[in-house]
């Protein structure tokens, strides 16, 4: 097949594409270039897939490396432009300030444990959608639950949720709210 006005490897390609396979067939998956396969640093230096393969293993973000490129040129200019007891005392805060935020962030976060789980359900505060005799549903935080409970309840009610079999909530009237309504 001729493609005029094409470069040879760019006709090669398209022939590639437009040949007939046999039936039954699917075609081959297509890498970059499907002739010849990318030079390492064609066009970029060496160092660009270097990051990129950090990036990946690592999972990191642009943000990530655009932090760690601007810290490494504030330590540059801290030990060449400040005058010299000045730059080590402002890389030495810098050190010091950020492993403090780190400790104090650290703990902030894990001071207490995470609530998960359908456990946590239990002394929630709900509202009856359909009446409860022994079996309806509740609403609570906007998802509807099947309830069950041994008294009558009725529609609009507030409930408090006492024990969770499975998906159903085990229900009773809530006094507090009963009292102010």
């Amino acid at each position: 097949m001729k493609f005029p006005g094409m470069s040879p490897v760019r006709a090669r390609v398209m022939t590639a594409r437009t040949a007939k396979r046999p039936s039954g067939t699917k075609p081959a998956t297509q890498t970059r270039h499907p002739i010849r396969p990318p030079r390492i640093g064609a066009g970029r230096p060496l160092l660009h897939f270097r990051i990129q393969e950090l990036r990946r293993a690592r999972g990191a973000s642009r943000s990530t490396l655009r932090d760690v490129v601007l810290t490494a040129i504030a330590i540059v200019l801290a030990i060449f432009v400040l005058p010299q007891p000045w730059g080590i005392m402002a890389i030495g805060l810098g050190v010091a300030t950020d492993l403090s935020e780190t400790v104090f962030f650290w703990r902030w976060s894990r001071r207490r444990k995470a609530r998960v789980g359908i456990e946590t359900l239990v002394g929630r505060a709900a509202v009856a959608v359909s009446r409860v005799d022994p079996g309806g549903r509740v609403k609570l935080d906007g998802e509807l639950w099947g309830a069950r409970s041994e008294t009558t309840i009725e529609t609009g009610a507030a409930v408090v949720v006492r024990d969770v079999e499975g998906l159903t909530l085990v229900v009773e009237p809530d006094p507090e709210r009963a009292r102010g309504a």
